[in-house]
């Protein structure tokens, strides 16, 4: 092999080691970052940085309804259930609030929220606790009216056990419309509490942050340092003195 092309080979080994030692610190970086994330808790840690919210297109639209109960509103955004501007539970859906002295009653689809006057849980009742899908709610006193489908059923026993029950004659607090600065704060809170650092990182390292043409660029970068590996091995075995 002629010394001209060793040369060449080793311009171009230098050349692309230095074009690729950017994405080679930043995969070093990020592996060590991915099998740690656990101790780190970056599955819990969520991203409060809008320009890169905006990367990635989340964008919550504000709650326009809400129930209002003793001065508070109870509203739902983003699959979690707000007391005021505080998520206090993952939820589907909320569909209907009572008021069930001293606690206030929130149903979704497949299960019910029991919280104080405050919005501090008591209790979550999930669908094995009910008659079925809930579409409505009704309550007096003490005791609690539910729909399912086009059945009403009744709880006396503070949801312990419910009963058949006719349509209860009780007026019933619509949802009302929730003050745009309030639902402006449950959007901010609720953009930032979507997206977790672990998934940011674990996109740095795929290069998918960017969309295809990351994952393009990424397999680029590996491509070329397997180019280097094997110049480098080339260069190395040419150098090393032979036998005689």
């Amino acid at each position: 092999m002629s010394h001209s092309l060793r040369v060449r080979v080793r311009r171009w080994h230098r050349s692309a080691g230095a074009l690729v030692g950017l994405f080679v610190l930043l995969l070093v970086a990020t592996g060590i970052l991915m099998n740690h994330a656990a101790t780190l808790g970056l599955h819990q840690r969520y991203v409060a940085v809008d320009s890169i919210l905006d990367l990635y297109g989340i964008d919550i639209t504000p709650p326009q309804q809400g129930w209002t109960l003793g001065g508070h509103w109870v509203s739902h955004a983003a699959g979690r259930i707000y007391f005021n501007e505080r998520a206090i539970s993952p939820a589907e859906s909320l569909v209907d609030v009572a008021w069930l002295p001293p606690m206030i009653v929130m149903a979704s689809r497949n299960t019910i929220l029991l919280t104080t006057a405050q919005g501090e849980i008591i209790e979550k009742l999930d669908s094995t606790a009910l008659p079925g899908p809930v579409s409505a709610l009704r309550a007096q006193g003490q005791q609690l009216w539910l729909r399912s489908g086009r059945q009403w059923w009744l709880s006396r026993d503070g949801l312990l056990s419910w009963s058949p029950s006719d349509a209860p004659a009780l007026e019933h607090a619509a949802p009302a419309a929730l003050p745009a600065e309030l639902g402006a704060r449950i959007a901010r809170h609720a953009r930032h509490n979507e997206l977790t650092w672990q998934r940011v990182i674990a996109d740095l390292h795929s290069g998918r942050i960017a969309g295809r043409w990351g994952v393009l660029v990424m397999d680029i970068a590996s491509v070329i340092l397997g180019l280097l590996a094997a110049s480098g091995l080339w260069l190395w075995l040419r150098s090393a003195p032979r036998k005689r």
